[in-house]
């Protein structure tokens, strides 16, 4: 920037010759505010990355990793970062992801392309096959909420029929439509219980997708649990569901609000 005697000096400069400079001063300004835009944009990659790098270590950690299958995407750019695929997860550091259409497993971008299509909302997918997942998406009646820690699904989850391996880009549509629209309960659906086959998570974020992976797979195990007891369950009522889920949706009991630095944190240590 031009200092205050140069400013001066300028003044005594002919018109044309205050011009260019006038002109050169703004090229720089915007040539400056260019790149910190690119700075910017860099450092932001950079914590996906590792937020992404961080969920696929945190899936292992917890038993929720199907060795080299399954993924966890976020939105970037015209596109999304996703697993790579051919790697455990363990294994996964932040160069390792890849941008949309370059993952090793052709499924990964069906789902995940197909569900960002159609929901503008979302900014973070999950996909897991996890054993109680598994089974509660073989059950007839779905997933069910029974405690509190599995209210947030209550009126959240849209099921998808099985079309056997989702490598088929005709799949897509399908795919995307049953994530439209309102659930029976009369809510927008966060995550959609895949019949026979797992389920896909979403999020505003990594950290809420992850989240609520694992509260997925909690709510999962205790439906099978309880099914397994053979005992009658003590069912809470609808409105008390209700309003539970509501608070759980937002606010200060948004999934990820709380537990997504910490977990960070866990990883860093693993891998120290």
């Amino acid at each position: 920037m031009l200092t205050s005697p140069l400013r001066a000096a300028s003044r005594a400069l002919p018109a044309q010759r205050r011009a260019v400079l006038r002109a050169a001063t703004r090229h720089y300004a915007s040539a400056m505010a260019d790149l910190s835009a690119v700075e910017s944009d860099a450092a932001e990659e950079a914590r996906l990355r590792q937020d992404l790098a961080d969920a696929h270590q945190l899936t292992a950690i917890y038993g929720m990793d199907d060795l080299v299958w399954n993924h966890i995407s976020h939105r970037w750019r015209d596109g999304f970062l996703i697993t790579p695929g051919k790697m455990m997860y363990e294994e996964v550091g932040p160069d390792d992801i890849v941008f949309s259409g370059d993952s090793e497993n052709p499924t990964a971008n069906i789902i995940h392309e197909a569900l960002y299509a159609k929901r503008p909302d979302v900014n973070s997918i999950m996909h897991i096959h996890t054993r109680n997942v598994l089974a509660v998406s073989c059950l007839e009646e779905g997933l069910k909420c029974y405690a509190q820690d599995t209210v947030p699904f209550y009126g959240r989850v849209n099921y998808y029929d099985w079309d056997g391996v989702s490598d088929d880009y005709n799949e897509q549509e399908a795919l995307g439509n049953s994530m439209t629209g309102l659930t029976a309960e009369g809510y927008t659906a966060h995550t959609l219980m895949m019949r026979n086959h797992g389920a896909t998570i979403t999020g505003r974020s990594v950290g809420e997708a992850w989240v609520r992976s694992y509260y997925l797979d909690k709510t999962a195990k205790l439906q099978m649990d309880l099914l397994k007891s053979g005992a009658k369950i003590n069912m809470p009522s609808a409105e008390v569901m209700q309003q539970t889920a509501d608070a759980f949706d937002s606010g200060d009991f948004a999934a990820g609000l709380h537990e997504w630095a910490a977990l960070k944190r866990m990883a860093a240590r693993r891998r120290s």
